[in-house]
């Protein structure tokens, strides 16, 4: 394919210029196309206005549309692409199509060639991109989740820590589940020696210090919980049962806004509710629960399936017909599919959640229950 890289005045055949941006933390790889051949592939700085310049520059008055893949650096390209004038888009990169000789020959300006190449053959479907306000609350309530995630692994290496020195905590202090009396007594427990003593509280200080961190989180959420833009929806969230307040701004800032998906469908494949499937001629194999999925919303809704069985009798009901068919596992996704479609209609209405009268043969816990349910980390329970 013949190169163009003279410049291109207003009113020539095509009106469209076609980026393909492969994004990168020091450089970014940039492949530029026009509706009829390859215009140019460069690397440049890691800056939106250097490349709004080079547009204008070469495609004064033209229509500029961009595409890069989501990774880790977020959004704020796309927010200061539409802020230059650029139609951007953001993709998943799993949807970018490719042969199996890209696949195993992956280049930079290879990645940058497909990107521009498929948006110019309108391939490509954008994901959701949130608003600044929503990334913050999301990175927050992101963040409160990593810190409950690292408190679990500094206990169980301090447990490591006292029972490779031949110190086992008596089960009268395990049902404590590692209160304040409970810290002090390890911070006095007489062991070892002067260093390994030191060890201890050094460990003991970390897992003290996350603890703060997750308490003054919790305390800015309850606070931005009280505000008119929020307090509706959680109310409404809070309301199902199994949805605690912090599990409920894990639903609101994952899913932000419920009018990007058309179908109820959509909205069951983004939380990972649906199956994965093998289908070829008569074959027709189903591989269990997809590995697609949002992950917090996944483990949020089968947190809270497993709690209104137990509420709800009209849930509970549908559980043990579901329960005949399948297993435990099963059914409870299928539970966790039909609390979502109520939680939708909460969002939408605006209004809380309704549970039915209990009926007469409701009244005990549906075979098949576990005592304690699917633990999901950073999960607050509500009480019943």
């Amino acid at each position: 394919m013949k190169k163009e890289t003279k410049l291109i005045e207003k009113g020539g055949e095509s009106q469209v210029v076609y980026i393909g941006i492969d994004v990168h933390k020091k450089q970014w790889k940039v492949a530029i196309y026009t509706q009829l051949y390859e215009y140019k592939v460069f690397s440049q700085d890691p800056d939106p206005g250097q490349l709004y310049v080079f547009l204008c520059t070469h495609f004064p008055g033209w229509r500029y549309m961009s595409v890069y893949e989501a990774g880790f650096c977020g959004f704020w390209i796309d927010a200061s692409l539409s802020a230059l004038g650029i139609e951007n888009m953001v993709i998943n990169p799993a949807d970018l199509p490719e042969s199996q000789k890209d696949r195993r020959r992956k280049t930079d300006t290879g990645d940058a060639r497909k990107l521009a190449k498929a948006l110019r053959g309108g391939f490509l479907k954008g994901i959701y991109c949130p608003s600044s306000s929503f990334q913050s609350l999301r990175s927050m309530v992101r963040h409160r989740n990593k810190l409950v995630k690292s408190q679990t692994i500094w206990k169980n290496r301090i447990k490591s820590y006292l029972s490779l020195h031949g110190v086992f905590i008596s089960p009268c202090w395990q049902e404590r589940n590692w209160s304040g009396h409970f810290l002090r007594w390890l911070y006095a427990l007489p062991f070892g020696d002067q260093i390994q003593r030191t060890t201890l509280a050094s460990m003991l200080d970390t897992l003290r210090g996350i603890r703060e961190e997750i308490t003054r989180v919790n305390r800015t959420l309850r606070h931005l919980s009280k505000e008119e833009e929020h307090q509706k929806i959680l109310s409404c969230l809070t309301s199902v049962p199994g949805i605690g307040l912090t599990s409920g701004w894990i639903i609101y800032t994952e899913l932000m806004d419920l009018s990007r998906f058309r179908l109820r469908d959509h909205l069951h494949s983004y939380c990972g509710l649906v199956p994965d499937l093998n289908q070829s001629g008569e074959r027709d194999k189903g591989s269990g629960i997809t590995r697609r999925s949002n992950r917090y919303l996944r483990a949020i809704l089968v947190e809270a399936s497993w709690q209104a069985i137990r509420r709800d009798p009209a849930l509970q009901t549908y559980y043990q017909e579901q329960l005949s068919r399948m297993k435990a596992q099963q059914a409870i996704i299928r539970v966790a599919k039909k609390l979502l479609n109520r939680i939708r209609k909460c969002w939408v209405d605006q209004v809380p959640y309704q549970i039915n009268t209990p009926a007469p043969e409701a009244t005990t816990a549906p075979a098949g229950v576990k005592a304690a349910g699917v633990e999901a980390a950073g999960v607050e329970r509500k009480s019943a």
